[in-house]
Order: structure tokens, then sequence, then C-alpha cells
């Protein structure tokens, strides 16, 4: 299995980055990669176009991203 962070530009919400926390100590816990899309992916509107949704740049750099982390 993989986990995988959520990429987004929400700023005023603690419960949506508990969602990313919460997926980095599962990974952590059960010893399975966590590809940290939150961190990897800039919050930049030329990455992710509203608060969640990727642009396409954003979409290429998710897929580099993971395509690293699972060589």
């Amino acid at each position: 299995p993989v986990l995988m962070t959520q990429a987004n530009r929400v700023e005023d919400d603690p419960l949506y980055h508990r969602f990313n926390e919460v997926i980095k100590e599962v990974g952590q816990q059960e010893n399975v990669l966590v590809v940290d899309l939150a961190t990897a992916i800039p919050k930049q509107t030329d990455y992710i176009y509203d608060s969640y949704h990727y642009t396409a740049k954003g979409a290429a750099l998710a897929a580099m991203t993971i395509s690293e982390q699972l060589k």
C-alpha cells in the first residue's frame, strides 16, 4: 500500500490539515510509504487552481513526485 497527503491551498481549516497529519501518522505506524504531496506541490495557482484541484502543471508535478517515490 501507499498513502498520499493531499496538496491544497486551504489555510484556515485545522481539521483539513489534521487529515494530512493523520495520513503521515498512519503511514509511520504501519510502516507504509507516504508520498507527501502537501509538501511537494507549491501552494500557488500555477499548481492548484482553487483550494484543492491541480492545474496541468500541478498534476504533472504530482505524477513525477509519485513515480519518483515508487522507484
